[in-house]
């Protein structure tokens, strides 16, 4: 018995420890979104002097015309740009949570069905073939269920990838065509 208290011990540590894993993977995501805003923040202001510093030297309407599309096809890339950024650390950072979340979820399931296995070993109702049956049929097909979970889960991952880059990609074609 205090072999299956100590699994459970250890099963929980494990559990404690994702969590802590987990929790560092999203402030360092979080820290990552703080700094491209701060970047973009400094960049915007640093365009909008220049801007106003370019605005205040013209001498005429007619110096501003041919400004007017330059500056918005390059306002344009730079939101690409930044837009790209931001789904990369999103990106970057839920891929990381979701093998943490993948290989903490098999060893715990490994671990748990271990454990209960020995608890049900030393009771009285475990020594039955039908109760190791039940309970090895429930672990397998917990394990193919969260299996089928983590293939799709992968899948609309991948996809969702796919699609925001061809947008992306579409969008650069787009702006690079109103040149």
């Amino acid at each position: 018995m205090q072999g299956s208290l100590n699994q459970f011990a250890a099963l929980n540590n494990t559990g404690l420890e994702a969590m802590l894993d987990a929790a560092l993977l999203l402030s360092e995501g979080a820290a990552k979104l703080g700094r491209l805003q701060f970047e973009a923040a400094k960049v915007l202001f640093q365009e909008s002097a220049e801007v106003g510093r370019n605005l205040s030297a013209m001498k005429s309407l007619e110096d501003l015309t041919p400004n007017t599309k330059a500056v918005a096809v390059t306002s344009i890339e730079k939101a690409l740009g930044y837009s790209r950024n931001l789904y990369d650390i999103a990106t970057g950072t839920s891929v990381q949570l979701f093998e943490l979340l993948n290989a903490t979820s098999a060893q715990l399931r490994k671990g748990w069905g271990s454990a209960l296995e020995e608890l049900l070993d030393s009771s009285a109702i475990g020594k039955t073939n039908a109760t190791n049956s039940a309970l090895k049929s429930m672990l397998s097909t917990t394990d193919a269920v969260i299996e089928g979970l983590t293939k799709t889960a992968k899948q609309s991952m991948q996809m969702a990838d796919t699609a925001i880059k061809n947008a992306a990609a579409a969008a650069t074609e787009a702006t690079k065509a109103t040149v």
